[in-house]
């Protein structure tokens, strides 16, 4: 982890360690850790986050695996073939689960257990998949804390949300707090956002098909908000003067919703995209449609020659939706793109990929075709 990381944790560990001292000594004589209906869920936790290397969680639809970086920097989602994991989302969960205090006993009964969704997440009840997730955190090869986590509640009004859990091997279930929800899918854990363009900061787009003519879509100023078509057929008028925006304003908020290492032998029909903004930077994108899939590649660069002004004059100051810096932007949109390939949403893969004839009225039926029946 980061230095900052480091004394995130290191302040948090020292809290929660304190916070443990009074859970345990507090509860008087004759109370194991295990059997009181008040402190913390697993006081020896608190005292061991700057140690914890990884995350192992099954669910009843499958398993997945977070681990740190050997360089202690960076988290990262195996099954995704190595997607880094915000720190801010494995840090939720490990502060959640140090502070994490029982407020109720709940079911000590495996058949009640489904009930609230800490039953076993590979048996379920029945295969109804009515098993909790398995959290186990670690150390290396030691397992540091075990739990399963069920049933949410939601927050109301002034009372926090709260968990049921089981600890690992214990049948007693508990009712506790401070614990965030659990993703349950691999993707869950990632930061899904690709990048975020401002809309007024585009300019055009083009977009090339596999076959048939590209669509190319422009605007003269970012006070025009209609894209019109650049390439417009002789004879032939847009079917809305708002038809091509969603093409254009594709990127204004790009997401996915999976990740993989990206292939240059990938099936499929591809089309070749590109979006220039008036600050200068260029998105070099190319969608590929695999069954009913569309994956995204691309690369960002950023020259200030290609600069338009808001009102359309050409090499003058940067608008105030621009980045200071348009080379910096242009550099970590790469480092994000670099390397991956990202499984779009439905409607953006076709939003991305309209062809020319999808923006443009269709045209007037011939007198052949006028024929009465």
């Amino acid at each position: 982890m980061t230095p900052r990381q480091l004394k995130t944790l290191a302040l948090v560990t020292l809290l929660m360690a304190a916070a443990a001292a009074v859970a345990v000594y507090g509860r008087g004589p004759g109370k194991g850790a295990g059997d009181t209906a008040s402190g913390l869920l697993a006081p020896a936790f608190a005292g061991r986050l700057n140690a914890v290397s990884g995350l192992h969680i099954v669910t009843p639809d499958g398993q997945f695996s977070i681990a740190r970086d050997a360089d202690g920097k960076t988290w990262r989602l195996a099954e995704k073939d190595g997607y880094r994991v915000p720190f801010g989302k494995v840090k939720k969960l490990l502060v959640g689960l140090a502070r994490a205090s029982r407020l109720e006993p709940k079911t000590r009964k495996p058949e009640n257990y489904p009930k609230i969704g800490v039953g076993d997440p590979l048996k379920g009840a029945d295969g109804d998949k009515k098993g909790g997730t398995l959290v186990e955190v670690r150390a290396g090869d030691e397992v540091l804390l075990s739990l399963l986590v069920g049933h949410r509640r939601a927050a109301r009004g002034t009372a926090a949300a709260t968990s049921y859990v089981r600890l690992s091997g214990e049948k007693q279930a508990w009712l506790v707090d401070h614990i965030p929800a659990v993703g349950s899918r691999a993707v869950d854990w990632l930061d899904s956002q690709i990048m975020r363009i401002g809309r007024r900061r585009i300019r055009g787009a083009k977009v090339v098909p596999p076959k048939g003519p590209a669509l190319d879509v422009s605007r003269a100023s970012a006070d025009q908000y209609d894209f019109t078509v650049a390439n417009l057929p002789k004879g032939r008028e847009m079917a809305s003067p708002s038809a091509a925006n969603a093409f254009a304003g594709a990127i204004s908020n790009l997401s996915f919703e999976d990740v993989a290492k990206s292939s240059d032998d990938g099936d499929g029909p591809a089309w070749a995209a590109e979006y220039l903004t008036f600050d200068g930077l260029r998105l070099r994108l190319k969608i590929r449609k695999q069954g009913d899939e569309f994956w995204l590649t691309g690369a960002a660069d950023y020259d200030p020659m290609r600069m338009i002004r808001p009102d359309g004059k050409a090499k003058a100051a940067v608008m105030p939706e621009a980045p200071e810096d348009g080379a910096a932007e242009a550099r970590a949109l790469n480092r994000r793109l670099a390397g991956w390939a990202f499984r779009l949403p439905l409607y953006k893969g076709q939003e991305m990929t309209r062809a020319l004839a999808d923006v443009l009225k269709k045209p007037p039926a011939k007198a052949a075709d006028k024929k009465a029946p």
